[in-house]
């Protein structure tokens, strides 16, 4: 390039160059053409004996010619100087991932302000990554930086215009600034680029973006009726409004209650929301939760007396949630605007922790659980006499409310957090301690819920178990049923299990162990009798839980024997089905398998015992476990199918729930190795029995079936015959999977 005689002219020329390249890769026809021309003109050849092909940056001529002889020295550069620059941006790319990756840890790890710092490294790296402008939008979501999402969404919008999730985010942002048109146009606009797989969530914001649209509207309407002297009535609400909104406690009192007499319309409520009357809680909330504190930290003589000032806090606060109350009932707009206000939310969960404004509060959440979309409908019909954690548990768990999940994920986690602030107060009462229980219990439902908690799992888990320790000390069975629910729900969630498993399980075998001595010396019938075997139950559900599919923890010398002794007493046990699951659990290997039959060499015996019993919720597990034990053991197997045995066996396959006999099916396939097994069942029914289940469209069930009739067959030629007279092995060939 530096021996080129006329610089301007080689200029030139790769300005043109340049130009053609341009053309070529956006498929432009008269592009082709030109590149075509120039080309010929350069090697002397005529226009139409060129050829012009596009490897990515190399334009190549005729093909007569070698690639090293063909192309002019200009392109040669040009095409060095474009993988040149196509290496460094992968390399940029590269870094920008890296940072990229680490972003996108912090943000799921919660952590999202260092979030925004690693996209903005990135971004820094790789400015045309769309993707990155996206991501650190999403963050500042997380952050309420409103602005800055929106300008983050516009600039990966100026990238690529067909982005769903800038417009989507750029949507959500304008639609927490109040943008409400703006918000609307970013979500039509996402729905319009986006593939047929993103419109039920872009339609549900559009939905959502719709109805915010209206609220604001309806609130505009209040305001400009309140100024426009209409209404008298609503320019005294609106001066009772400030006034309650302000720090002097006596004005507060005074407008709080013309407040309530003046909020008789819709458009009264929808003044009071617009004006920000939903956050009084918030100004009169704190005052009486301090003067509450103060009155706490007082001597016993001075608790004995009334403090005045505490109590009118106290009425204070309680008319600010009636207020609340009469401000959001039948008001849609009104009730999702409190559960959209996490302080305020808090404020009033807690308040319901107290004595005197339980009521108050209750009152208020119940209107706003009814009158609010978003908890469904009729969701407070499930609520029970008694302490307010356990009220809002009955409500969760009513069957009349079709779901609590649809409920916003921030108020879900500040549900979980108010009760965990419940459970974890210091000098806090068993009945309360066991109300918070159950409210995180009944949270603890939803997957929201259980990843919120993991945060806290060390304290809270701990907590737990010195409730489940207190309450059993106590023989208070409500109290531990409770902590082990709490212990239960927690382990769907697998690092909620995994903490549960080596912090909280030995608690819990322990108990177990505890409760089994007590059954031991306990009258039938007795109190002492009924609390040990709804301990029992309580901690073998949690042990079962908390193990997963490993259960090796449970495989000691005293578990085993507690477990035999429970078994032993009587089959009609309410403990006895937990046990079998939890048997069941331990022998899900061979090495369970051995360790059970060598600690307890009545298992098979035992398990059968409890198998011809006429209770489902006994036979299904027993039905399972001896499937188990004769996957596993050869031994097992022998005893199983002993003659003193073998009828119990041959009544499950008869039984009427199919997963009985499926697992006894199964059992007996196993036993067939043995070919005395398969002599000693020469004359009975059991081949016609088998092959009707084998004929019935129910995958374990037939497949079990089939596989014990073959065993049948190859064990004893009278099996076969028996089968071919039933045209056993034409239906078992249609049963068999198509290839």
């Amino acid at each position: 390039m530096a021996s080129c005689k006329d610089p301007e002219a080689f200029l030139a020329k790769a300005d043109e160059v340049e130009r053609l390249v341009k053309g070529i890769i956006a498929n432009d026809e008269s592009a082709i053409k030109d590149a075509d021309a120039f080309i010929a003109k350069q090697e002397g050849t005529p226009p139409g004996n060129a050829s012009i092909g596009v490897d990515r940056t190399v334009i190549s001529s005729s093909k007569s010619k070698p690639q090293d002889q063909a192309v002019p020295p200009e392109l040669r550069a040009m095409e060095r100087d474009i993988e040149e620059r196509h290496q460094r941006r992968l390399e940029r790319e590269a870094r920008a991932n890296e940072k990229k990756a680490a972003g996108n840890a912090m943000f799921a790890a919660g952590d999202f302000e260092a979030a925004v710092r690693a996209y903005t490294d990135a971004i820094a790296i790789n400015p045309a990554g769309v993707a990155l402008y996206t991501n650190r939008a999403q963050a500042h979501l997380k952050l309420k930086h409103f602005r800055l999402a929106r300008d983050n969404c516009d600039t990966a919008i100026r990238i690529d215009e067909n982005n769903v999730k800038a417009h989507l985010r750029r949507g959500l942002a304008c639609q927490a600034l109040g943008l409400h048109e703006e918000a609307l146009a970013s979500f039509t606009t996402a729905r319009k680029v986006g593939t047929a797989k993103d419109r039920p969530l872009v339609d549900k914001y559009i939905k959502e973006a719709e109805r915010q649209q209206t609220v604001a509207a309806k609130e505009i309407e209040a305001v400009k009726a309140a100024h426009s002297g209409v209404d008298p009535d609503l320019a005294h609400l609106e001066i009772a409004i400030n006034d309650m909104l302000g720090s002097d406690s006596p004005k507060t009192a005074a407008a709080l209650s013309a407040a309530q007499a003046l909020l008789t319309s819709v458009i009264r409520q929808d003044l009071f929301r617009a004006k920000g009357g939903l956050r009084v809680l918030e100004v009169v909330g704190p005052q009486a939760e301090a003067n509450h504190e103060q009155g706490d930290s007082k001597s016993d003589q001075h608790q004995a007396e009334p403090d005045s000032k505490s109590g009118k806090q106290q009425q204070l606060v309680a008319a600010a949630l009636d207020t609340l109350a009469v401000a959001c009932k039948g008001n849609d707009a009104s009730a999702r605007a409190f559960f959209a206000l996490p302080e305020t939310l808090g404020l009033t969960l807690e308040s319901a922790a107290h004595d005197t404004l339980m009521p108050n509060a209750v009152a208020l959440l119940t209107t706003c659980c009814t009158e609010s979309a978003s908890l469904t409908v009729g969701f407070v019909r499930g609520w029970v006499s008694g302490s307010f954690a356990s009220n809002l548990a009955g409500i969760i768990n009513s069957p009349s409310c079709a779901t609590w999940q649809a409920i916003d994920a921030t108020v879900a986690h500040r549900l979980c957090d108010a009760a965990v602030a419940m459970l974890c107060k210091p000098n806090q009462s068993s009945e309360n301690t066991t109300g918070a229980l159950d409210w995180l219990a009944a949270l603890l439902q939803d997957d929201r819920a259980r990843r919120h908690v993991t945060k806290c799992a060390a304290d809270l888990f701990g907590r737990v178990v010195a409730h489940l320790d207190a309450t059993f000390a106590a023989q208070d069975m409500a109290g531990l049923s409770s902590a082990t629910s709490v212990l239960v729900m927690g382990c769907n969630h697998s690092a909620l299990r995994n903490h549960v498993a080596k912090h909280c399980l030995p608690s819990i075998m322990a108990t177990t162990l505890a409760a089994a001595q007590i059954l031991k010396g306990a009258k039938a019938g007795s109190p002492a009798q009924v609390f040990a075997q709804g301990a029992s139950v309580a901690c073998l559900t949690a042990a079962y839980n908390a193990t997963g599919d490993s259960a090796s923890a449970l495989q000691t010398p005293e578990w085993l024997a507690m477990l035999a002794q429970h078994l032993g007493t009587t089959t009609t046990s309410p403990v006895a089905p937990m046990v079998l699951n939890v048997l069941s659990r331990i022998c899900k290997t061979e090495d369970g398998v051995a360790y059970a039959a060598k600690e307890l060499p009545q298992l098979v015996e035992t398990i059968i015992h409890h198998a011809a019993v006429t209770d489902l919720s006994v036979q299904k597990p027993a039905a399972r476990l001896l499937a188990q034990l004769a996957r596993a053991s050869v031994a097992c197997r022998r005893r199983i199918a002993a003659p003193a045995q073998r009828s119990v066996l041959l009544d499950l396959l008869k039984h009427p729930d199919t997963s009985v006999t499926g697992n006894a099916a199964l059992c007996l396939a196993d036993c067939c190795h043995d070919s005395a097994v398969c002599a000693d069942l020469v004359g009975t029914d059991i081949v016609a029995t088998l092959l009707d289940y084998a004929k019935q469209d129910k995958s374990a069930l037939q497949g079990n079936s089939a596989i014990a009739l073959a065993r049948l067959a190859q064990g004893h030629k009278a099996h076969l015959l028996r089968l071919k007279e039933l045209r056993g092995i034409e239906i078992l060939q249609s049963r068999m999977p198509k290839p």
